[in-house]
């Protein structure tokens, strides 16, 4: 016999070998376990399907939302964002803006606990429109969103007043191509 097998064969604190439960205390903490878990489950499906303030479930959050470790403050609608939002990632990012039908959309702006800072819109979930992005060492970085990707003329100046301006056609920088 092995070491376990020799302490279940030793006798218990009351002098007498442990057995195994009978069928009917089988069933009592099968019972138990059933009821635990019927009480719980409405709680559970709540959260799941209705996340409030500070919550953390999958439902209803817009993208901003998916980073891993990110809370939020926002209303749900029919299963879906809805109205202002904000949103905090792991990192200390805090992002504020509004969603409509589970998505970000119109102004929003993003604060960095390292003093970085950007604003812009979107549009459906996708960033759209004009953006600027505030770097904590004072360097700006501004242009066009088209459907989620830089596109036209994006211009980075510092705080020395050295200017830069990019080309961006769907995303990808054009070299060849000075504006």
């Amino acid at each position: 016999m092995g070491d376990e097998d020799e302490r279940s064969a030793l006798p218990g604190p009351n002098g007498r070998r442990p057995h195994s439960p009978g069928p009917a205390a089988l069933q009592n903490v099968l019972a138990l376990l059933a009821i635990a878990l019927f009480l719980a489950a409405p709680a559970a499906a709540q959260e799941k399907e209705d996340p409030q303030e500070g919550a953390t479930g999958e439902a209803c959050r817009p993208a901003l939302a998916m980073q891993p470790g990110a809370t939020w403050t926002g209303e749900c609608v029919d299963g879906k964002a809805e109205g202002p939002w904000t949103i905090k990632w792991a990192s200390g990012n805090v992002w504020k803006g509004e969603c409509v039908a589970g998505k970000e959309h119109g102004p929003w702006t993003m604060e960095s606990p390292g003093g970085s800072d950007w604003e812009g819109p979107f549009k459906h979930g996708k960033r759209h429109g004009h953006w600027i992005m505030r770097w904590a060492d004072g360097t700006v970085f501004e242009g066009p969103y088209v459907e989620g990707k830089e596109h036209g003329v994006w211009i980075t100046r510092d705080t020395d007043g050295y200017e830069e301006k990019t080309l961006y056609l769907e995303g990808k920088v054009q070299p060849d191509e000075v504006p």
